[in-house]
């Protein structure tokens, strides 16, 4: 473990540190790929439209197939654990839940569960992170809050 010699240093190499991650941002605009040995790819990252994004990582993925067969029931479990708007950043953007119930809609799935068991009051998190409002009116997606302990079971694990 490296120890830093006074604050000065600290802040001398926290700040070399964020140029050498801003600057690697500038380097590498374009979309990430990742694969393991055996070509399956791992990790995807895109940037851009929300929509146009999701349906690529998923194809950086091995395509949406990949995951959802014609009649599947899908779950998505996005962070909506605080109150809070989806601009802070603290929460899963209901743009992007949407494109990717949107997609596996698309590939023949016969429902979509949007749920989460969050922090703080489930009615207030699901309405101010816009989870509610992205899904009304979609018979074929379910938002709902894990807030009732019928909702689980105690197992055990061997």
């Amino acid at each position: 473990m490296q120890r830093f010699r006074s604050r000065r240093d600290f802040l001398t190499r926290s700040g070399e540190m964020l140029g050498s991650g801003l600057l690697a941002g500038s380097i590498y605009p374009e979309p990430c790929r990742a694969e393991t040995a055996a070509g399956d790819v791992d990790l995807a990252v895109v940037r851009g439209d929300v929509e146009k994004a999701a349906g690529r990582a998923l194809e950086l993925l091995g395509g949406v197939g990949r995951f959802i067969r014609p009649g599947d029931t899908v779950l998505l479990k996005p962070n909506v654990s605080f109150p809070n708007p989806p601009r802070w950043g603290s929460t899963t953007s209901p743009e992007l839940v949407k494109a990717v119930a949107d997609l596996a809609l698309n590939a023949g799935a016969a429902r979509v569960i949007v749920a989460d068991n969050t922090m703080q009051d489930s009615a207030a998190c699901f309405d101010a992170t816009g989870m509610n409002a992205a899904f009304a009116g979609n018979g074929k997606v379910k938002v709902i809050p894990l807030d009732r302990e019928s909702y689980f079971a105690e197992v055990e694990v061997p």
